[in-house]
C-alpha cells in the first residue's frame, strides 16, 4: 500500500481528426459505442479510448482518464457499465513504469514530474485536438491508479473538476490537517469493507470533509480489496457530476427518491427512520433533488437525533471518527491499542449500530497490523538450564 503524492502514472495521446486517432502506429479509427485500443509508442504500450455511444462532434463531452490497478490494464469496462455507455469520453490509462519499482527519493521524485508532465501534455493535445469539455476532465483510478488520484487530490485538483478513488486513500504519513484547492469539488471514495485500504479510504473522506470538498463515501458490503461491479453511490455521482452536462440527472433522482419513500413507508421505528434518511442525505442524487426535499429531509434528521436511539447511534459515528483518527495517526504499540480499545469501546457501548459493525473490523484490522510489533517487542524466551549426561 503505497501512495504516490502529486503523482500520475499516465501518457495519453489522443488526436480526432475526422473520426480518427494517430497512434503510435497509423491511424485507428474511434468509433461511437465502442472501445478503440491505441498504440501509444512513447511509453511502449497503449491505452484504451471509448467514445459514447451517443456521441457526436457538435456536443463538448466529459472526460474520464481511468488508471487501473497494480496487476490490471488499460480498460473503460467499469466506467462504461456504470454510464449506460453514454455521456462521457472514458479513457484507460496506462503507466510510464509498469508495475512496482523500488526508487531512491531522487528517483522517484524525477519519475512523478516526468508523470505530470505528460499527463499535463496529453491533457493540452487532447483539448486542442478532441471534442471535450475542458472545464469537465475527471481523473479515477483503483488500487495503485487510486493511490496516484489521491496524489493529485492531496495537491489540490488544480485543473481537474473532481476524482474517483477505489480502493486507495490517504496514508497515514500525511499529517496535513485539511487540503486547500478541493473546495466544492466532488470526490468519491470507495472500499471493500474489509479491504485493508478501508481506513485510509475513509481518513481521506474525513480530511476532504473538513477541506470542504463534496464528499461521497461508498463501502462495498462483504468485499475486501475489490469493486462492486454495481456500486450504486458511484453510479449516481457520475450522474450528478459528470453526465450532467449531457442528461440532466433529476428524473433518475426523482425516481430513486420515489423508491426509498416506498421503502419508508413500512418503517415504524425512529432508529431505521435515521438511517434511511442518512443514506438518502449520504447519495449524490440527493443533491439533484429540489431544495425544499433537501432541506425537509435535513430537519427530520435533526428531529430524530433527539431520540434515543438515534443519539446513541450519532455518537457512535462521531466516537467512530474520532477512533479512526487514532488508528491513523498511531505510530507505537502502545498508540495502536490504544485504537484498538477506542473501538471495542463502540462495540460495547452501541452493540446494534452499523458502528460497532465497523468497529469489530477495525480493532481485527489493526490487530494484524501490529502483530510483527508484539512479536518484535516481546521478552525474549528465558533459556533453560542445561545438564550434562554422564
Amino acid at each position: 500500500m503505497q501512495p504516490n503524492r502529486a503523482g500520475i502514472g499516465v501518457l495519453l495521446l489522443l488526436l480526432i481528426a475526422a473520426g480518427a486517432v494517430e497512434g503510435g502506429e497509423g491511424t485507428i479509427a474511434l468509433v461511437a459505442g465502442r472501445e478503440t485500443v491505441v498504440d501509444w509508442k512513447p511509453v511502449e504500450g497503449a491505452i484504451r479510448v471509448y467514445l459514447p455511444a451517443n456521441y457526436d462532434t457538435e456536443t463538448s463531452w466529459p472526460v474520464v482518464f481511468f488508471y487501473h490497478g497494480l496487476s490490471g490494464k488499460p480498460t473503460t469496462e467499469l466506467l462504461r457499465q456504470l454510464t449506460d455507455g453514454e455521456d462521457v469520453i472514458l479513457v484507460g490509462m496506462t503507466y510510464t513504469q509498469r508495475g512496482e519499482w523500488e526508487r531512491t527519493p531522487k528517483q522517484q521524485m524525477i519519475y512523478l514530474r516526468s508523470e505530470v508532465r505528460q499527463l499535463g501534455q496529453a491533457r493540452t493535445f487532447l483539448m486542442k485536438h478532441a471534442s471535450v469539455d475542458e472545464d469537465r476532465m475527471f481523473l479515477a483510478g483503483v488500487s495503485k491508479g487510486g493511490w496516484h488520484v489521491m496524489g493529485f487530490t492531496d495537491g489540490g485538483l488544480k485543473g481537474w473538476a473532481g476524482a474517483i478513488i477505489l480502493l486507495a486513500g490517504r496514508h497515514p504519513s500525511s499529517r496535513k490537517a485539511q487540503i486547500a484547492g478541493v473546495e466544492g469539488k466532488p470526490v468519491y471514495l470507495g472500499a471493500g469493507e474489509t479491504d485493508a485500504n478501508n481506513s485510509c479510504a475513509q481518513w481521506a473522506a474525513q480530511i476532504l470533509e473538513r477541506s470542504d470538498a463534496l464528499v461521497t463515501w461508498e463501502e462495498y458490503a462483504g468485499r475486501g480489496h475489490a469493486l462492486d461491479p454495481q456500486a450504486p453511490r458511484l453510479r449516481a455521482w457520475l450522474d450528478v457530476h459528470v453526465r450532467r452536462s449531457v442528461t440532466d440527472p433529476r428524473p433518475k433522482a426523482k425516481e430513486w427518491l420515489t423508491e426509498w419513500g416506498r421503502y419508508m413507508d413500512g418503517l415504524n421505528d425512529d432508529l431505521a427512520m435515521y438511517r434511511a434518511l442518512k443514506d438518502i442525505s449520504g447519495n449524490p442524487y440527493f443533491l439533484a433533488c429540489p431544495k425544499r426535499t433537501r432541506r425537509q429531509i435535513v430537519q427530520r434528521m435533526a428531529e430524530l437525533e433527539g431520540r434515543k436511539d438515534v443519539k446513541r447511534e450519532a455518537r457512535a459515528e462521531r466516537d467512530f471518527k474520532r477512533a479512526l483518527r487514532r488508528e491513523m495517526l498511531a505510530g507505537t504499540l502502545a498508540e495502536h491499542q490504544s485504537a484498538i480499545r477506542d473501538y471495542k469501546k463502540i462495540i460495547k457501548d452501541s452493540p446494534n449500530s452499523h458502528f460497532a459493525t465497523q468497529a469489530i473490523v477495525a480493532a481485527d484490522r489493526i490487530d494484524k497490523r501490529i502483530e510483527p510489533l508484539k512479536r518484535r517487542m516481546a521478552p525474549p524466551m528465558p533459556r533453560m538450564p542445561t545438564v550434562r549426561l554422564r
